[in-house]
């Protein structure tokens, strides 16, 4: 990559700025039944339990639909409705759901500008996100491993 084309890509991104299954279940134990308490699907059958999470993204339609082309979404107008979507969460004080987003947040099928845009847009609120360290150094070695400089993309989130 060329040096000016280097630096318009990061300008982009400073401008700019899966699903998740837990199970725990026996060995060798059957499964008898399950229920779904709206934002989780529970089965249960003895001492077997099986809790698994959806996906935040089928949660928020907005969010499935931005994933649908993250990996493209390189200017401002691309991943304005991803901004929009994290701010009206933050607006709503919805933390966790926000933390949530952040540790599913699939590195490999969005942008460098998206990931960016991720990080800045809930910026203000990382002290009270407890995936905030975590997603931020993952979005660190994701950049890095595509070549970018994450000290100069990321500045002022490190």
């Amino acid at each position: 990559m060329a040096q000016s084309d280097f630096d318009k890509h990061s300008a982009s991104l400073m401008v700019v700025a899966g699903i998740a299954a837990v199970v725990v279940l026996s060995p060798n134990e059957q499964v008898l039944g399950r229920y779904n308490t709206g934002e989780h699907l529970h089965s249960y059958g003895g001492n077997a339990a099986v809790t698994v999470y959806e996906n935040v993204e089928d949660k928020l339609p907005w969010l499935k639909e931005f994933y649908k082309d993250a990996g493209e979404a390189e200017d401002a107008r691309s991943v304005f409705p991803l901004v929009v979507g994290l701010k009206k969460l933050l607006a709503e004080g919805s933390y966790q759901t926000i933390d949530r987003i952040l540790m599913e947040l699939p590195l490999n099928r969005v942008s460098s500008t998206s990931l960016v845009a991720f990080l800045s847009s809930v910026f203000p609120a990382r002290k009270k996100l407890q995936s905030w360290s975590y997603t931020l150094e993952r979005v660190k070695m994701t950049l890095d491993s595509k070549g970018l400089d994450s000290m100069a993309v990321l500045r002022g989130m490190l």
